[in-house]
């Protein structure tokens, strides 16, 4: 009764295989298919496996959109704060490229992208902006203090700049301690939002003032009301 229904024209069949990762997982529904349409058979597939690859799936499609959703609303508030869109696409390139060079890095690693390091790029985003805006926020300061491009970029990563280094260790030394943890999902995990917050403070800290001065946007040449030191 376990294995056979009462008219025998339906079983039931337990295989056991052994996939590396989810691609191979992906190709057994349709090599079984492949396999039972030579004997006019019809199967019914499922299993633990199965679930976890749509789960995944479910993941990295839900990814792209979560992706988008949040270069969106970045560019969104950059260009309210310092209100212009040309601050929204100059704040959100850093960004866009910590996230592509994370998961460039995890596909060069072999590092799946699972529910667990789906959670990545929405710190990464959301560490790399708070770089972004202090850096775009003191060059204007200074910009509008009397200083030239130049002397503002210099200030900037003199003052601000030590900040968000010290920031930024501090927080790649809380997440150190989930190297500690026995799951090797977690300490994946930990390494990957370390690598991505260094990539935040090179984009913050490199990339950010470098554009201002290549591009001289003119959003940061406006006069600040009510400002203070």
């Amino acid at each position: 009764e376990q294995y056979v229904s009462f008219d025998y024209t339906k079983t039931l069949m337990t295989i056991q295989y052994q996939a590396d990762n989810l691609a191979q997982v992906r190709q057994i529904p349709d090599m079984l298919h492949r396999l039972s349409q030579k004997d006019s058979l019809t199967p019914v597939i499922g299993g633990p496996s199965l679930t976890d690859k749509d789960i995944s799936e479910s993941v990295e499609h839900g990814q792209y959109y979560s992706l988008l959703a949040a270069f969106v609303a970045i560019l969104i508030l950059l260009s309210l704060i310092f209100k212009s869109i040309y601050a929204g696409m100059l704040g959100s390139l850093p960004l866009v490229f910590a996230v592509l060079c994370t998961f460039g890095l995890m596909g060069w690693l072999g590092i799946e992208l699972n529910i667990v390091t789906a959670l990545l790029s929405s710190i990464s985003i959301g560490l790399g902006v708070d770089f972004t805006i202090h850096v775009l926020w003191r060059i204007k300061w200074e910009l509008a203090s009397g200083n030239d491009y130049a002397g503002s970029i210099t200030s900037t990563l003199k003052t601000i700049g030590r900040g968000i280094i010290i920031n930024a260790c501090s927080v790649m030394l809380g997440f150190a301690v989930l190297f500690l943890s026995a799951f090797p999902l977690i300490r994946s995990f930990a390494f990957l939002i370390i690598v991505s917050l260094i990539l935040c403070l090179v984009s913050g800290l490199v990339l950010v003032p470098a554009m201002c001065y290549l591009f001289r946007p003119e959003f940061l040449n406006k006069p600040i009301k009510n400002t203070y030191e």
